[in-house]
């Protein structure tokens, strides 16, 4: 009875490995063909296919590729938004044309040729616009003090002259007056 035991646990084993190896399989044949969606000659060679149902609900079932769980593996995110539009008939129907698959080719060279001095002009465009954002903080702050400095100055003023005050009247038109007293008066 133990060997028999130890028979059903090596099968359950083998057909988890087994199991497991499978899945590894489909994941891998699943993602080489995600990343090929990036290859613009790859999507030409596959219009054939376009028209059929079970190629297109295979496209369908790939979308699951988007959620980052699964992105996290792929080395061209491009392929994704290949994987997109192939959900789209109208796409799938030009795929035929040469020169549309020439100038994807052509607008993805560009992307990649460019893309280092695209992201430098982009982040000297952030710079800017971040000096310019505090630039403007600083200068609403300064005009906020100084509208609530003479506001706070003529309130003050207006209750003093109220009282009689002429000092603060003085302080808030004008600089202070040396007033004059007679000599040995004080």
């Amino acid at each position: 009875r133990n060997t028999e035991d130890n028979s059903k646990g090596d099968v359950r084993k083998r057909m988890e490995v087994a199991s497991l190896n499978e899945n590894l399989k489909r994941f891998t044949i699943e993602l080489e063909f995600v990343q090929s969606l990036s290859n613009p000659k790859f999507l030409y060679e596959i219009k054939v296919f376009c028209k059929e149902v079970a190629f297109i609900n295979y496209l369908k079932y790939l979308m699951y590729w988007k959620r980052p769980e699964y992105a996290k593996f792929l080395a061209n995110p491009i392929c994704l938004t290949f994987l997109t539009m192939m959900q789209d008939e109208t796409f799938r129907n030009c795929l035929g044309d040469p020169k549309m698959i020439d100038n994807i080719y052509f607008k993805q060279a560009n992307f990649i040729l460019h893309y280092d001095a695209n992201r430098q002009r982009e982040a000297t465009y952030l710079q800017q616009l971040e000096q310019e954002e505090k630039l403007r903080q600083a200068e609403n702050t300064a005009m906020e003090d100084e509208s609530n400095g003479v506001a706070a100055g003529g309130v003050e003023a207006a209750s003093a002259i109220g009282n009689g005050d002429d000092a603060a009247h003085q302080t808030v038109h004008s600089p202070p007056r040396k007033r004059h007293h007679p000599e040995g008066a004080e």
